[in-house]
């Protein structure tokens, strides 16, 4: 889960930054043309967005709600299970709790691979910078909340009550606070108006300040400054994110500034100005609180809006750069979505029992043949790495050591070891009784570290710690390989072998033979995996083929 989030969050930094440097630019350049509120909404589209760090994924085809039906009784014939070896941990309780029920995880598993504890170091050092960025806005939110609330004196004046309905259509919570700098907005859930104790009460300034939050109020800047908090927290190795929140609180007042002097003479423009003077003269210092508005800005920021207010160009609003910006956003989150390496392009079937279920309606033949054809074509194609898959190595160096372990895994999986059975199984049984549904079947094309691959299995997800059971009488050999991680081969002769991968301990060992329905291991997820699940191989002469003409088969 962690992991999830995390590669989420990276899926987002190319297309984000790229997004964001494009709108600063536009904003250095297009100021003078562009409307203020524009920029608001589009450092809105962008915060929200960040904010939510979910895959968009968009299914290609209608897919079914996968089956799911109980295997027969007689699928796996209960044995007496002998007892399983120091290492592998828990497999007696296991035993005891009968098939297809999960039990905890084996004390001593294996390792993992660099290419698993890597992310998961990586997920955990983001996880903590995000929580402290987070807490430390949320408390400075909770501080300046509770020093106004301490220091506030509730105002109910006629006067100001008439100019508060004016300005916010409706009646207002207004209080001054002694040692405030300036007039704000403030309170997520029950905003009120806060003024500085004196400059608060003036006639000709209050219909000014007033009315700069009351827009604060209406464009809902408020909730968008927890937005930015919380894309700030969640992107906080990202400097751009932290370019963009400023960005976009300056034009949070630029825009209330235009939404005020909209349709408005050079008087009433002359005299909004003023009033910002006022405030600015009457500031000694600045200690503007945390997550709300504020009237006053600093130095650079107060000649822009200056300039703005005695600007009687009309601006333009953008609404096309919106839709555009909303479009590329939307398109960008989709395919990262799509492009995801756990995803896979063709809904599972889902194992029933009984009359084998080839898959697509293709043969078995038919289906090995592609498989042989795609495999050649392997080195073809080159992808994108993986994020943070490979720190040190270049992609091509990556390639050719999957491609070895690949070859290692064939060599190994066509071995045929000593007292191996001499006649074909006839009949399979379920390796994972009570999980029957498929994350990949045989044949499914995929993506391994940028380069095209055909899964050589079917993947069956259960929780961690589920027995797996021998699906025919064979010959055991055991390997800890960095793809499959470790794995169990059993060998039923007439060249034909089955393999279950992924496992988080064995309950075999090196040279055992073993009956159909005998516990040989427990699911985990050992070596290049993204979650617990069982890798179950059949290979014919040392090819992988379908496992469904052999489940069950009459």
């Amino acid at each position: 889960m962690l992991n999830d989030l995390f590669y989420a969050v990276l899926g987002m930094l190319p297309w984000t930054c790229a997004l964001i440097a494009a709108l600063l630019v536009l904003r250095h350049f297009a100021r003078a043309t562009l409307s203020a509120r524009f920029f608001r909404l589009a450092w809105l589209i962008l915060a929200v967005r960040l904010a939510l760090p979910v895959s968009f994924a968009v299914p290609v085809q209608d897919r079914p709600a996968p089956l799911s039906i109980p295997l027969p009784t007689a699928a796996v014939r209960q044995a007496a299970l002998p007892a399983a070896p120091a290492e592998s941990g828990g497999a007696q309780q296991a035993a005891a709790s009968g098939p297809g029920k999960a039990v905890p995880v084996p004390s001593a598993p294996a390792p993992a691979g660099p290419l698993r504890s890597r992310p998961g170091l990586a997920g955990a050092v983001w996880l903590v910078g995000a929580a402290l960025c987070l807490a430390a806005r949320l408390a400075a939110y909770g501080t300046s909340m509770r020093r106004l609330r301490r220091g506030r004196v509730p105002l109910a004046d006629e006067t100001l009550a008439d100019a508060c309905r004016a300005a916010f259509g409706r009646s207002m919570r207004v209080y001054a606070v002694a040692g405030l700098d300036t007039p704000m907005l403030a309170g997520l859930l029950r905003p009120a108006v806060y003024l500085p104790e004196g400059a608060g009460l003036r006639a000709d300034t209050l219909p000014y300040v007033l009315a700069h939050e009351a827009r604060h109020r209406s464009a809902g800047d408020i909730p968008f400054q927890f937005v930015l908090a919380a894309a700030c927290a969640l992107h906080w190795f990202d400097p751009l994110v932290w370019c963009m929140a400023r960005a976009a609180r300056q034009d949070m007042e630029l825009a209330c500034d235009e939404a005020v002097l909209a349709g408005r003479d050079m008087a009433y423009r002359r005299a909004y100005g003023a009033a910002v003077l006022d405030v600015l003269a009457s500031a000694r210092r600045r200690r503007i609180s945390a997550l709300t508005t504020g009237f006053a800005s600093g130095a650079g920021e107060t000649r822009r809006r200056f300039a703005e207010m005695l600007s009687l160009r009309k601006k333009r609003r953008g609404t096309p750069l919106l839709c555009l910006l909303l479009a590329l956003v939307v398109l960008a989150s989709t395919l990262v979505a799509c492009a995801a390496p756990a995803r896979s392009d063709t809904a599972a079937p889902v194992y029933k029992g009984g009359t084998p279920q080839p898959t697509a309606g293709e043969a078995p033949e038919e289906r090995l043949e592609r498989l042989r054809e795609e495999l050649q074509t392997l080195q073809a194609e080159i992808g994108r790495l993986e994020a943070l898959a490979a720190q040190d190595s270049s992609l091509e160096e990556i390639q050719r050591q999957y491609l070895q372990a690949q070859q290692e895994w064939a060599e190994w999986s066509a071995a045929v070891p000593e007292g191996a059975p001499s006649g074909g199984a006839a009949q399979f049984a379920w390796p994972l009784p009570g999980y029957t549904t498929l994350s990949s079947d045989f044949g499914t094309a995929r993506r391994v570290y940028g380069a095209k691959d055909v899964h050589t299995g079917m993947d069956i997800p259960a929780p961690a710690g589920t027995p797996v059971y021998a699906a025919a009488d064979g010959a055991a050999s055991l390997n800890n390989h960095w793809v499959m991680g470790i794995s169990v081969k059993l060998d039923h002769g007439g060249s034909l072998a089955t393999l279950y991968g992924h496992l988080s301990a064995c309950a075999v060992k090196d040279g055992d033979l073993v009956e159909k329905g005998q516990l040989i291991g427990y699911v985990g997820s050992t070596g290049n995996s993204t979650g617990n699940h069982l890798h179950f191989e059949v290979d014919l002469n040392g090819d992988p083929v379908s496992a469904w003409p052999y489940l069950n088969a009459e």
